[in-house]
């Protein structure tokens, strides 16, 4: 089977979908297939992809480089290689107009993969726009789509609010995990971590404002705010740090990758994610594999994980609800470490062979127009 996956960008800084779509093919082509992945780069930008096994990978350079980028050479290409594929993968809503429109006709089945494009925050934002591309192109290009996937419950519940799809499947993305043994028992210091962009849809600032919640409630913590700059500067987050009286306690350091990403999960008693908008969370999943309990908002997809395994906890964004949560975890050393063991072995079930046989099932479902939902689907 012959797959092509398209892609806005494989840009680290662009979040989870650059990563996800890489280790999706990859997934996928240690099944046998072949797979191409087709996205485009900006002027000057240096795409460092995770080298998936066994994926061609190509990149074109974008002549407009905003929000929504433009690249003639990835348009061609992705017309061509479209017409000698099995399946095409796109990932993302909002494509070239001419190139949904041929996706429309032609006589190659393809998938769309929203990335919480349906979510209420995003589906919320530049709304006017959206709402008339949708009317004139976009909704055309779901009704002809073979199926939609998403990552789970919550993105597929978000989407259902705002349209019906004829065939849609939750395939849940895998997680690398610790190669050697992680304790649950062995103690860690009062270490909390924000792992992710800083965007206003994660809320960066409530891990600060909820560690001064602890600090007058008596608790001692560290925290560490890893991660790039998107529509928060660090100089802004640094001045919030600093009025809050956490120089200190709170240290901002930028994006975080491969070991040295790795070393900061180990470290951690205790992982924040306090966004208003994740259709998964790659990000929760990798910290529990390294033993840090999370703490999130019901707004992100993988809180149904943690409410099922008693890992980690699911509660509302305010400074109050997370600093609460916070000194509830790290006064009870005991707790933590059910936790964090409960975490561990959940994460180990969520594997990329796992999303790749899923995947695999699906797509070869769609191109034999015998459409199978993987295991444990509707």
């Amino acid at each position: 089977m012959r797959v092509l996956h398209l892609i806005d960008s494989l840009r680290p800084e662009a979040g989870g979908p650059s990563y996800a779509v890489q280790k999706m093919a990859e997934s996928v082509a240690l099944r046998g297939h072949e797979v191409h992945v087709l996205a485009m780069r900006r002027r000057g930008e240096t795409i460092e992809a995770n080298d998936p096994d066994g994926v061609r990978l190509s990149t074109y350079a974008a002549q407009y480089a905003g929000p929504a980028p433009i690249s003639y050479s990835w348009w061609r290409e992705s017309l061509r290689e479209a017409e000698r594929a099995d399946l095409v993968h796109a990932h993302a809503l909002y494509l070239p107009q001419s190139l949904a429109a041929y996706l429309r006709r032609s006589s190659t089945p393809y998938v769309v993969s929203p990335h919480g494009a349906f979510d209420k925050y995003h589906y919320e934002q530049r709304a006017v726009k959206k709402r008339m591309y949708e009317a004139l192109i976009e909704n055309r290009v779901i009704d002809g789509a073979s199926g939609v996937h998403f990552m789970s419950e919550h993105e597929r519940d978000d989407a259902l609010r705002v349209r019906h799809f004829r065939n849609w499947s939750i395939i849940p993305p895998g997680v690398e995990t610790a190669t050697d043994e992680v304790s649950a028992d062995k103690p860690r210091k009062n270490l909390v971590l924000f792992l992710g962009r800083l965007a206003t849809k994660k809320q960066p600032w409530l891990v600060v404002d909820a560690l001064a919640w602890t600090k007058q409630a008596g608790l001692v913590a560290q925290a560490i705010i890893a991660g790039p700059e998107e529509d928060i500067r660090h100089s802004l987050l640094q001045k919030r740090i600093n009025d809050r009286g956490l120089k200190d306690d709170v240290k901002l350091i930028g994006l975080v990758r491969g070991e040295a990403k790795q070393q900061l999960l180990r470290r951690a008693s205790v992982f924040v994610l306090p966004s208003l908008d994740e259709s998964f969370g790659i990000a929760v999943v990798e910290a529990m594999a390294y033993g840090a309990v999370p703490i999130v908002t019901p707004e992100v997809g993988a809180a149904s994980i943690l409410s099922g395994t008693q890992s980690g906890v699911v509660t509302e964004g305010s400074a109050e609800a997370l600093g609460k949560a916070l000194l509830n975890l790290l006064e009870r050393p005991g707790m933590l470490s059910d936790m964090r063991r409960n975490g561990v072995a959940a994460a180990r079930q969520l594997t990329w062979a796992k999303a790749g046989s899923d995947l695999e099932a699906w797509y070869s479902g769609i191109v034999s127009r015998d459409i199978i939902q993987p295991e444990g689907e509707r």
